[in-house]
């Protein structure tokens, strides 16, 4: 694999740890209830979960496509 797309990925993962970690403490809500609270969510704020479970799921992801070496399907992401 070449490093452009290794890069890529990582960014990818990255920014979507960042998003699911800003978006943590008002997930659920409706947007004008995070509009009325706080505006825009720009900076992180504290929250009570242990992790972000989306950041988990796209680990778990990768994991297995790089255990399959490539496209998989649900069962594979299962196993």
């Amino acid at each position: 694999m070449s490093r452009d797309i290794l890069d890529k990925v990582y960014g990818c993962l990255i920014g979507g740890a960042i998003g699911d970690a800003l978006g943590a403490p008002v997930e659920g809500w409706y947007y004008l209830e995070i509009r009325e609270k706080y505006g825009k969510v720009r900076d992180l704020m504290p929250f009570q979960k242990e992790y972000c479970g989306d950041t988990v799921l796209r680990h778990y992801m990768c994991l297995a496509i790089v255990r399959k070496g490539g496209r998989i399907t649900p069962d594979d992401f299962a196993e």
